[in-house]
């Protein structure tokens, strides 16, 4: 009787997160992050990306061509950022030949919360009182999709009355300002692209890709809702 041994081979993965807060891009090989660049400030171009993704890969001892897939947080989120970190990615995707995985951020922002017995409700700010926001479990099956709501004091009453609710991302700040029921808790997390790998291998794994040619960032302009 002869055993076989099976190379595992891992799936190199490019994450790109522009949507929140600062740019970010993430080298990992399957959940094994291999390395990671962030830059704070808003960026009027691609160049910051394309100059640290190369870094990252000459650390890494990877070369472009070992890249299996580019991965973007592709919205909701700043207009700006999606545009540039959507563009980026099929940039590498066209040149590379390689697919293009794109993630909710809301559900990247759920995926990253602590464990958490209870509903999960990721809110980014979309100025004044409004959020883009969703409510998932914490295995990540969506409750409340995706939508930009109004907050005030109502919000959420009925998930809020069934089990406790763990609110987190810019825009909870607010939210927490004007909620005062008891099952409401508030959770402050630093979200950048080292939070997608997870998402990112499930999708590579299952085959969940975007065409690249039609695709666009997820604005959400669809989904406004006046209270």
């Amino acid at each position: 009787m002869h055993l076989c041994n099976f190379d595992i081979v891992m799936a190199v993965i490019v994450h790109i997160n522009t949507a929140l807060e600062g740019v970010s891009v993430c080298l990992a090989a399957d959940t094994e992050i291999k390395g990671f660049a962030k830059e704070n400030e808003r960026i009027a171009d691609k160049a910051f990306l394309h100059v640290a993704l190369h870094r990252l890969l000459k650390e890494a001892s990877l070369s472009v061509n070992d890249i299996d897939a580019v991965a973007v947080a592709n919205g909701p989120g700043s207009y700006t950022g999606l545009r540039i970190g959507l563009a980026a990615a099929k940039g590498l995707c066209f040149s590379l030949n390689k697919p293009l995985i794109t993630l909710n951020t809301l559900e990247v922002m759920a995926g990253a919360a602590p464990y958490f017995d209870g509903y999960i409700c990721p809110m980014i700010d979309a100025r004044r009182m409004e959020v883009y926001t969703a409510v998932y479990t914490p295995n990540l099956e969506l409750c409340v999709a995706p939508c930009a709501m109004i907050l005030d004091s109502g919000s959420f009453s009925k998930q809020l009355e069934e089990k406790k609710m763990l609110f987190l991302g810019s825009g909870s700040n607010k939210f927490q300002q004007m909620m005062q029921h008891p099952n409401a808790f508030f959770c402050l997390i630093d979200i950048d692209a080292r939070n997608m790998v997870n998402l990112a291998v499930t999708h590579y794994r299952d085959d969940i890709f975007s065409d690249i040619a039609y695709v666009e960032p997820y604005y959400m302009k669809e989904f406004y809702i006046v209270k």
